[in-house]
């Protein structure tokens, strides 16, 4: 881990808050004095941080918090995200969390915004990254704090998930704080959690996009009974430069099993990036479903920006649009090809 943030030092690790109750610890780390020296932002990179949990037992991390403040403009901050990652030693990332531009104000001054956590287990070593997925045209500054550096007190750099992170060409530290918890209690779901059907194994052997009105559609076959379809997980990544992201948008729509449509909703291609993850949309307001129903996905895509598709290698695919189904052209024969898509039932 010394090689990918030089000079840091394991033992300098600040834990700015612990609580304690009769069920769980939760601890606060930071390296920050919460006054903030400076910000950066970087266009394709995220803001990385190493941190150490104790090695006293299983700790999960719950939230990340980040200063920061958003500039520029053309997007919706309701629908542009920042993401963080939690990655291992390797620089491998082992869970993800993601909130809205709207959690941070406008202009040169930052303030803290949270960032919920699915409770991802480290031990040791881990890194959090922190990636808005800044533009020249808009994206979040993040602040950083340089008091009392030296070369051997420097925890943060620059990186992606999976690749080397790189250093910062300053002596600094994020304001990025790491929230852990030893709640394992808080792993177990709800005794009503849903339903997310799929016909994927989670791997994606191939990727598409389609330009124009082309959709890609999956068929469903839902349990016996009456269930709300409440949100659509799609695996893909962007492509291109990004520059229209916030102006281009893709539509998922709901139809049942004659290919009537019985919800349309569109969303920002802003939702992915060049790292291929699992996008969850929410439908508002929940579709109530019953018997066989199809997911249309329409990236509305273009040879120089749009989204990459996950494929996996099954059969259950169509292509078409909202309303009806159409002649298979793609070049994987039909019976080989499983879109990456995903839907999440509750019941009523």
């Amino acid at each position: 881990m010394g090689r990918l943030f030089p000079g840091a030092v394991a033992g300098s690790l600040c834990v700015l808050l612990g609580t304690s109750s009769a069920f769980a610890d939760e601890l606060v780390l930071t390296y920050d004095d919460d006054q903030p020296d400076g910000y950066k932002s970087f266009g394709g990179f995220g803001h990385a941080v190493r941190f150490m949990a104790p090695a006293d037992r299983q700790w999960y991390v719950s939230r990340i918090d980040v200063c920061a403040s958003q500039y520029g403009g053309g997007h919706d901050p309701a629908n542009t995200f920042v993401r963080a990652y939690v990655c291992d030693g390797n620089m491998n990332a082992i869970g993800e969390g993601q909130a809205p531009y709207q959690l941070f104000r406008y202009g040169r001054t930052q303030d803290w915004g949270s960032i919920d956590m699915p409770l991802v287990p480290v031990k040791g070593p881990f890194v959090v990254i922190v990636a808005p997925g800044s533009l020249q045209t808009r994206g979040l500054y993040v602040a950083y704090d340089t008091t009392w550096k030296d070369a051997g007190d420097i925890h943060s750099a620059v990186g992606s998930p999976g690749k080397p992170a790189r250093p910062v060409d300053q002596l600094l530290d994020w304001m990025i704080r790491c929230t852990i918890t030893d709640e394992e209690e808080a792993l177990a779901p709800p005794e009503d959690t849903g339903e997310v059907l799929s016909w994927d194994d989670g791997s994606a052997e191939d990727q598409q996009s389609f330009g124009g009105g082309t959709g890609m559609v999956v068929r469903f076959d839902p349990p016996a009974g009456e269930r709300l379809l409440d949100a659509v997980r799609l695996y893909g990544s962007a492509y291109g430069t990004g520059r229209d992201g916030d102006r281009r948008a893709f539509t998922v729509a709901v139809c049942d099993a004659d290919m009537k449509v019985l919800s349309t909703s569109m969303y920002p291609h802003t939702l992915f990036t060049s790292d291929a993850h699992w996008v969850r949309v929410d439908l508002d307001p929940d579709v109530p479903v019953k018997g066989p129903f199809y997911i249309v996905y329409v990236g509305h895509c273009t040879r120089t920006e749009g989204i990459y598709l996950g494929v996996d290698t099954s059969g259950h695919s169509s292509l078409g649009k909202p309303g009806e189904l159409a002649e298979w052209s793609f070049r994987l024969p039909q019976n080989q090809v499983n879109w990456m898509i995903r839907a999440e039932l509750k019941k009523p």
